[in-house]
């Protein structure tokens, strides 16, 4: 996982500096969405003016969905040797990199701009990154991405997972999810039983997974 990690921020950091380089637009860092956006007839942005226009509900649940991940290192302290002290190492590490993987690249690619920040939307990073290096940096983000979603789908799983076997250990759930493999000791139950819950979500839009996560 920590080789995951290296790899998906490295792409990410190039990035960031590569941006702040080839820098066009400081003035973008300090300018907020407003109501009326007029662009060309290529898609390319002329002019903003108007109220502010930004969706604090979208806005504070994926700050949310960010961070929540925090609460699902409750369910497997029983599998960490000594937690104490290993969970708020790990907590202060993650929150930081958490907002450092967010802030830094957004702001090179903010300086940039090109395109332009109000044309952005989810999977920018790719047509950002072609912008800022070429397909090279473009492909290399789209890896990262491949790789970083890979990553957090593994960890849902695992968190998941042993939150049903609690559940099921305690009562709550049917008594077949709390069984462990026996060479590797892990949940094999609850984890086919998470994928299909998984399986399912698929095919809902991020948004609507972000509604039901949070609530």
């Amino acid at each position: 996982m920590a080789v995951m990690s290296v790899f998906v921020m490295i792409p990410f950091t190039v990035l960031f500096f590569w941006g702040v380089i080839r820098a066009n637009d400081w003035g973008a860092v300090g300018e907020v969405r407003r109501a009326d956006i007029v662009y060309n007839d290529n898609g390319d942005f002329v002019s903003m003016s108007g109220s502010i226009d930004i969706d604090w509900s979208l806005l504070i649940n994926t700050l949310f969905w960010n961070f929540n991940g925090a609460v699902g290192m409750s369910v497997f302290g029983g599998e960490v040797s000594n937690p104490g002290h290993t969970y708020p190492r790990a907590l202060l590490i993650s929150v930081l990199l958490v907002a450092l993987t967010y802030l830094v690249p957004l702001y090179g690619a903010t300086v940039f701009n090109s395109p332009h920040w109000t044309t952005w939307e989810e999977g920018s990073f790719s047509s950002i990154a072609e912008g800022i290096g070429g397909s090279f940096l473009s492909n290399w983000v789209v890896l990262a991405t491949f790789c970083s979603n890979a990553g957090m789908y593994i960890a849902e799983l695992f968190c998941d997972s042993f939150q049903i076997l609690g559940m099921a250990e305690c009562g709550l759930a049917p008594a077949f999810l709390a069984a462990r493999n026996k060479r590797f000791n892990t949940p094999h139950n609850a984890v086919f039983a998470s994928l299909v819950i998984i399986l399912v979500l698929i095919k809902f839009e991020f948004d609507e997974i972000l509604g039901m996560t949070n609530a």
